[in-house]
């Protein structure tokens, strides 16, 4: 398994130094938009839009940080709302730490690992195709939503704008993706199987959201809703398994 996937040990230990404090970071800010949610949220709209979603950080993202680095950037993409919604938060510097924190440790992670010996006995075995598809299309399919909503809508509130932005990192991180994944190129093996992991969670995490939001006052979610989002994230998580159990093949074998 050395021989396939070498990972530097100096970046991997300043990457869990950092996820540490992120981790800590992100408990702290989570727990005080639960327990003291008009402190932070100045109106309503933004307590329906956040509260919910600091239950979302402490179940799902919070946990799942010690699988890096997809849910690393799962943390980012909700940083990002956090910090573009929450411009007068007197725990805006918190968000701001977060965002910046998460964005260097998949910098040092990624840099970590050096996969070309892995990318030449993995290609072809890994679901290449079918993953650089599925990055793709949902990239493309969030953007192409967004922009109609751009374009129908007179004004957007600012948690529709924070979330917009998020959305912007996870198309940008999928579409390129998946794109160096059907082109067989060695980012998509650095990149691929991570932000496989991260749109899988985010559509799980808000499977999650769409249960717990009324119970915070806001309206209910369709049953077609649901089903569209239960849906997509089949689509994310069974060829995310797939490619898993196949790096798992390819490491255990050494090719």
């Amino acid at each position: 398994m050395a021989d396939t996937l070498i990972i530097s040990r100096v970046e991997l230990n300043k990457s869990a130094i950092l996820t540490t404090i992120l981790a800590l970071l992100l408990l702290f800010s989570s727990l005080s938009g639960i327990l003291r949610p008009e402190s932070l949220y100045a109106t309503a709209e933004l307590r329906d839009a956040f509260l919910p979603n600091d239950v979302i950080n402490l179940a799902i993202g919070l946990p799942t940080l010690l699988l890096w680095p997809g849910a690393v950037l799962f943390v980012t993409y909700n940083a990002v709302a956090y910090t573009i919604a929450l411009t007068d938060s007197p725990f805006f510097v918190f968000y701001l730490v977060e965002l910046a924190l998460s964005l260097v440790i998949i910098f040092l992670l990624l840099r970590a690992m050096n996969v070309s010996e892995f990318q030449r006995k993995a290609q072809e075995k890994i679901y290449e195709k079918l993953t650089g598809w599925v990055l793709l299309g949902m990239g493309l399919l969030i953007l192409f939503r967004n922009v109609g909503i751009v374009v129908g809508m007179a004004g957007l509130t600012s948690s529709e704008i924070g979330v917009m932005a998020a959305d912007l990192v996870s198309i940008t991180a999928w579409v390129s993706g998946g794109v160096c994944l059907l082109g067989r190129k060695t980012a998509g093996y650095r990149m691929g199987p991570a932000w496989m992991f991260q749109a899988s969670l985010l559509f799980m995490s808000l499977l999650l959201l769409m249960v717990i939001q009324p119970g915070f006052g806001a309206p209910s979610y369709s049953a077609v809703d649901f089903a569209v989002i239960g849906v997509m994230s089949l689509i994310c998580w069974v060829p995310f398994l797939l490619q898993l159990r196949a790096i798992r093949r390819v490491l255990d074998s050494g090719g």
